[in-house]
Order: structure tokens, then sequence, then C-alpha cells
């Protein structure tokens, strides 16, 4: 081979080779572009174990949203290098009427001192960022910038697109603690989570289940509620880590705050269902537990074993007379007593 054929063969060579490490240099560059990645972004409140809906990405069951309502938004960050500079978060979105909300969240105690490679979750904010999306077609932007007055970006924008609205006839049970292991509907096959009828789902698609399992994942804000009608606290199956974070004297801010959201949403006409019966002995000891209940625990003897509950509610235009039953005939289940004379004591007379 002349030397000017072999020259010309080692130019291609290198070039080749100039241009592969080119395109692994730029496709470095642009993984670590920004320093921070926003990973994963979850809107509405956490799927059940009852969903009628897919996430179109994942194809795992979507969060729950009501166009119009206020919602909790979930995510998770990783730090690509470390921060120079204080963060904020950016959050816009439309309502219904095609009017823009922006909300910023200061981050920079959530990056404060960590190194490239960590990841970072909403939970760790200390307080949870909220959107009111009003249509499909309306998108939820999320961009994270510098709080240092320039708001360069600091992440690669994310944008929100096709989420799964609920009906807003759809009602909506939320399980605080536990995801209602026990929680069924009358109705047979056509209740099975793939079963009978144009829909599925509970009652057709009708009525869907949420759940929250960790304190920090529930609303700061009484507005994260607006999309459950119901939210039932199971303190039988939930964790009794789950219940001192969330009533015990020791828990601090961040679980108090939601709390506090919690109840504020019931005092605005929220409906909280409180069971108790296995716990009811470390539940009576709670303050904070027993200042939502409308009679306090006895505590002894705390509880007792029962084949069937009355209930009776009496509202205008109607009413209930009907018995819990547990789903084994023959078989008992616990329940808490109350103190009903300390309630007749305190109400006022006249």
């Amino acid at each position: 081979m002349t030397p000017f054929f072999l020259g010309v063969r080692m130019a291609y060579r290198f070039l080749v080779a100039a241009a592969a490490l080119i395109a692994a240099t730029a496709s470095a560059r642009a993984q670590f572009e920004y320093p921070i990645e926003i990973e994963a972004v979850e809107i509405g409140l956490p799927a059940g174990r009852f969903g009628n809906e897919k996430d179109v990405a994942t194809q795992k069951p979507a969060n729950i949203v009501k166009r119009g309502q206020w919602c909790p938004v979930y995510l998770q960050f990783k730090l690509n290098k470390e921060l120079g500079v204080g963060a904020k978060l950016r959050i816009e979105s439309y309502d219904s009427d095609g009017i823009r909300t922006t909300l910023y969240v200061p981050l920079t105690r959530s990056f404060n001192g960590l190194l490239p490679g960590a990841r970072v979750k909403s939970t760790d904010f200390g307080f949870t960022p909220y959107v009111r999306p009003g249509d499909t077609a309306g998108d939820v932007r999320i961009t994270i910038l510098t709080d240092d007055g320039k708001d360069d970006t600091l992440a690669k924008t994310f944008v929100s697109r096709n989420l799964a609205y609920r009906d807003a006839a759809n009602y909506v049970v939320v399980g605080l603690g536990s995801k209602l292991p026990g929680f069924d509907l009358p109705g047979g096959a056509a209740n099975a989570n793939n079963g009978g009828g144009t829909r599925s789902g509970l009652r057709g698609g009708r009525i869907e289940a949420s759940a929250i399992t960790n304190v920090m994942d529930m609303p700061d804000q009484w507005i994260g509620w607006q999309t459950a009608d119901l939210v039932v606290l199971t303190t039988g199956s939930a964790p009794q880590q789950f219940l001192l974070d969330l009533f015990g004297d020791n828990a601090n801010a961040d679980q108090r705050s939601r709390r506090e959201a919690l109840l504020e949403w019931v005092r605005r006409g929220g409906k909280l269902v409180v069971s108790v019966g296995s716990n009811a002995v470390t539940l009576s000891q709670l303050k904070s537990f027993q200042a939502i209940l409308p009679a306090p625990l006895k505590l002894d003897p705390s509880s007792k074993a029962v084949s069937a509950l009355p209930i009776y509610a009496v509202l205008p235009g109607w009413s209930i007379n009907d018995d819990l039953m547990p789903k084994t005939p023959g078989t008992t289940f616990p329940v808490a007593q109350v103190n009903l004379a300390a309630v007749a004591a305190r109400a006022p007379r006249g």
C-alpha cells in the first residue's frame, strides 16, 4: 500500500474516533448539563387498591386528580453536581378558566450539604407543592431555578401532559395508614377490580380508593384534600409508628402540620371515619388523637368483642339503621368503648 493511501486510511480512522469521542462527550455533557435532574413527578392523591386509570408513561395506577380541585404534587430529584447557589421550585398550571397559577417552593433546605448522586423527594421539603389543573389540554410545567434573583435554570423543565382526570362524580375514599385491606362493597363480581359491566372497579368505577401510608405524604394544607370525599383512618391495620408520627407528643413540626391540615379539612366539611378496636389502649394515651373523637375512649376496659355493631344516623331527608357485621358469620371483632357520660357532662344545658 502506498504511503498516500495509508495516510488517508489513518486519517479516516482518526476522524471516526474523534467523532465518536465528540458524540460521547456531548452525551455526557447533555446528561450533566443541568446540576439537577427531575426524575419523577406524580400529581394527585396516591392510588389505592381500586384504581380505574393508569399513568400513560409508567402504566401503573395513576394518582387521583380532578379538574378544578387542588391536589398535591410528589417529586423526586437527582443532584448531578454540587450547588453553589440556592434553588427554588416553580410549578405552573392552568385552571378551567384558563387562568395560570404559579407556585414557588424554596429548595435550599433540601439540597444543602448533598453530594452528586444524591436523591431528594418532595417529602423532604418540609411542605407540599400543589396544583389546580383545569383541563386535559392544560400542561403542568415544573422548573427548578436559582433563588439569587437571576432565575437561572437548574434543571430541564418537566412538562406533565395527559393527566388521568377522574369524573367530578367519582367518590374517592382515602385509606389513611393502610390500603384498606378489608374495604369492599356489596354487589358480587361486578365490584371486582376488573369484573362485570361496561365499567370496571367498585360500583362501576364510580368509587375509587386512594391510600397514604406515610405521614409525610399527607397534604400539609387543607386544600390538598379537596379530591377526597371520605378519609378512613384504620388504626387497627395502620402501623403503630404511623399513628405516633401523626398523633404522638413527639411528632415534629412537619408531621403536626399534616395532622392540622386534615383536621382543618374536616372542620370545613370533610368526612373522616376513624376505626378503633385492637389499638384502643395505645390510642387512648394519645391526647391529640382523643381530641378528634366525639367521645373520649375508656381506659378500662378499653375495648370489647362484638358480633355486630349497630349504626344509627338521622339526617334531613334520610336515615340509617343497620348493623356492621364481620365478613365471617359467627365471629367477633374488637371495638373501642367510649365514655358517653363525659360527653353528656360537657354538653351545653338549656
